[in-house]
This record gives C-alpha cells, structure tokens and sequence, in this order.
C-alpha cells in the first residue's frame, strides 16, 4: 500500500485506527484455469439443440393440425351453403305455387339428378342428397340431407339442413 489509497479503489489510505466509513479490504477470486473457461463459452449442447428442435417440431404440427381443422371447416361451411340455396329454391317456388304460377313440378328431380357429383363437368354437388317437403296449410318444412362420413357433425353418416317456410294463404280461404 502506498499514500494514495488502495489500489484500484480510489479511496485515501487513512492512517490511525480503522474507521467505520473506510472499505473493507477486498478479495480477488481465484483465477480459473483456461480450459474451463473456454468450455464455460462453447455454445449450445446437444442436448439444448436437440429439445429445442422438439418444441419446434410439437409446434409445426400444431400448425398443420390448425390448417387441416380450417380446411375442413371450410368444406363444412360450402356444402352447408349449398344446402341452403338448394332450399331457398325449393321455398321459392313452393311460393309461386301459391301464387297460382306453374312452379313446374321436377323441380326436386332437377336438383337432385343434375346436380349429382358423379356427373361429368364443372358444377355444384352435394353427394347423395336428397331434398324432402314437409307439412301442410300454410307452414312448409324443406329438409335437404346429403352423405357426409368425415365430419365429427355427420350423424349416421348423413347431414341435414332444415328450412322452414310460412306460405300465404290461398285467397280462397
């Protein structure tokens, strides 16, 4: 120690008794020897590697289950639409029946026969449907069900959409 202080400190060398305010006199830690330095610093580990590719691959898959279900999803949801226009037709032109005008009557044999998906060409199909009305008086049921097997809302193997109707009274009665 010399006048100036303890070295690296910056702290006055303070003669006499030792007083409260003065630092305790510091110990350096042990050197470490080099080769557990450069293996302190050598990176990742295999195992590091290996588990992180894990929860990368657990999420990849994650990600392809997710694009499958709204793959689904979306076949769901156009086979449902077409339903739907397929009764809206029929609740139309059970409407220009009552109204007197010739709604034609194959209608249902139309939707059916020409729309079958093991048809030829470009078109809408619905496989296996079947198109029913129900009821009497003024209040129609239109029920449209088609083969379905790979969805968990199939029930027996078949799908189906109901639509109901209220028809104007016929002017008669």
């Amino acid at each position: 120690m010399n006048r100036r202080g303890l070295p690296g400190t910056g702290m006055p060398l303070l003669s006499g008794p030792r007083h409260a305010h003065a630092p305790a006199a510091r110990s350096r830690p042990a050197p470490v020897p080099a080769r557990l330095r450069i293996r302190a610093c050598s990176g990742f580990s295999l195992l590091e590697t290996l588990i992180a590719l894990l929860v990368l691959a657990v999420g990849a898959l994650g990600s392809v289950a997710l694009q499958l279900h709204a793959l689904q999803a979306t076949h769901s949801a156009y086979q449902r639409t077409l339903a739907s226009l397929i009764a809206a037709d029929a609740g139309e032109r059970l409407w220009m029946a009552a109204a007197g005008e010739d709604a034609g009557l194959g209608w249902v044999d139309d939707w059916v026969q020409r729309r079958d998906c093991a048809q030829a060409g470009p078109h809408v199909c619905l496989p296996g449907l079947e198109v029913r009305v129900n009821g009497a008086g003024t209040g129609r049921v239109i029920s449209v069900s088609w083969a379905e097997e790979r969805f968990a809302d199939a029930e027996q193997g078949r799908v189906q959409l109901d639509y109901a109707i209220e028809l104007p009274q016929e002017p008669g009665s």
